[in-house]
């Protein structure tokens, strides 16, 4: 069964967010110190 172009290409945003946020809650908190 083949997924929903949408679907993929918003998991793959979604997973680019996430790392994202991640990156800049380390900068973030390095900042903070």
């Amino acid at each position: 069964m083949q997924r929903p172009k949408y679907l993929t290409e918003d998991n793959s945003t979604l997973k680019n967010s996430m790392r994202l946020s991640r990156h800049n809650l380390k900068n973030g908190i390095s900042h903070l110190l």
